[in-house]
């Protein structure tokens, strides 16, 4: 299972605009054939959103980065906030 996590800073007057793309983001996100998990939280003043994603894989991944959604998340998200940290890692299942 590959999984991602991701940091953003948003800017204060784009904390509503940034919330409303990224749930619908995190919503079109969801219904991909490779995403298995897509958690969206928020810091408590909202000027941080921290993403857990889980993928099938790492090609799954790549697919989600190529989605029509996707893209226009980023348009919106570039002029909104900072991504901050974007790291990825392979879920290790204990049997």
């Amino acid at each position: 299972m590959h999984v991602v996590a991701v940091l953003f800073e948003i800017r204060p007057e784009g904390r509503q605009a940034f919330r409303a793309a990224m749930l619908k983001n995190a919503a079109a996100s969801r219904r991909e054939r490779g995403c298995r998990r897509f958690d969206v939280c928020y810091s408590e003043d909202g000027l941080n959103c921290f993403l857990y994603e889980q993928y099938v894989d790492r090609a799954a991944f790549d697919e989600h980065l190529n989605s029509p959604h996707f893209a226009e998340f980023k348009r919106t998200f570039e002029s909104l906030a900072k991504l901050s940290r974007l790291e990825r890692y392979e879920l290790v299942e204990e049997t």
